[in-house]
């Protein structure tokens, strides 16, 4: 088996120091797509690059759009390239628990073609050592694609016009095959509420942008839920899933100021108040 990460990243030097080194840790190579980063991750990807010689691949996409299907696929594309049994998707806020290290590739080298390994989404909440624990959306999800094998019918395409968020690629099984292990990929985007406020405001600027027709209460209420701490609740970071990892993290940087936010006010006064009148964008834009 070869088992190459594929890993999207903008702007991500608050993060990508310590997220692409624990990939690096199960995965055998990783292909990274650098989106038209303005900040350190460019020099950051250098350094872990030197650090594993021939494992990192790093491609460039300088034009400022998102086109997540897109992205997704390039990456798909490199790592065949690369020639990839496996692939395993590691946004760059992402890491998978330690306590799992040692386990996930047997596991991964077992699944049947077409399928793909899920895993739970750990939610850790205002930072790292504790993670949503009750009943909303983001808690004890089971349902994060992690790993599939490569096929020829197994990609990313935009559907229907619509070029953002979708994680497991197309053409494999729904629901694919749990990894029946405790922990899970610590999803770091809500460990910085400063940060997770930005980008979510900034989607929903992005959403009604890129797809007008697109009701505004929708676009509100989808990237709302974020924020959302009704009935709020966290367990505490069992210490196995973070102590294979202490020697990487000085390398996260909760404090950073986010890219989002000069972004949303850009958007602000390009396309005025109006424009985005009946978003909450929480002050951002306008703050």
């Amino acid at each position: 088996m070869k088992l190459i990460a594929l890993m999207p990243a903008r702007n991500e030097s608050w993060v990508i120091g310590l997220s692409l080194r624990a990939a690096l840790r199960y995965c055998d190579e990783a292909v990274v797509l650098e989106h038209a980063s303005t900040d350190e991750t460019p020099a950051i990807l250098a350094e872990i690059a030197a650090e594993h010689p021939g494992c990192v691949t790093i491609l460039s996409e300088p034009e400022g759009t998102w086109r997540e299907m897109a992205h997704r696929q390039r990456l798909l594309n490199a790592a065949c390239e690369r020639g990839a049994t496996h692939c395993a998707i590691v946004d760059a806020d992402e890491v998978l628990t330690g306590d799992l290290l040692a386990h996930v590739r047997p596991v991964i080298e077992r699944l049947p073609a077409g399928t793909y390994l899920r895993t739970r989404m750990l939610a850790m909440w205002r930072g790292i050592d504790a993670y949503r624990d009750d009943r909303s959306v983001w808690s004890n999800r089971d349902d994060l694609a992690l790993a599939f094998p490569v096929g020829p019918a197994i990609g990313w395409h935009a559907a229907n016009g619509y070029d953002h968020h979708h994680r497991e690629p197309y053409g494999v099984r729904q629901r694919g095959i749990m990894l029946e292990r405790d922990g899970g990929v610590m999803h770091l985007q809500f460990a910085s509420w400063r940060r997770l406020v930005a980008k979510h405001a900034l989607y929903k600027m992005v959403e009604r942008i890129r797809w007008p027709e697109k009701p505004v209460f929708q676009i509100d209420a989808m990237y709302s839920q974020a924020l959302n701490e009704a009935g709020f609740r966290t367990s505490p970071a069992p210490p196995q899933w973070w102590r294979q990892y202490k020697e990487l993290l000085p390398h996260l940087h909760l404090d950073h100021i986010p890219w989002q936010e000069a972004e949303c006010r850009r958007l602000w006064a390009e396309y005025g108040v109006e424009y985005f009148r009946g978003l909450n964008l929480f002050g951002v834009a306008n703050g």
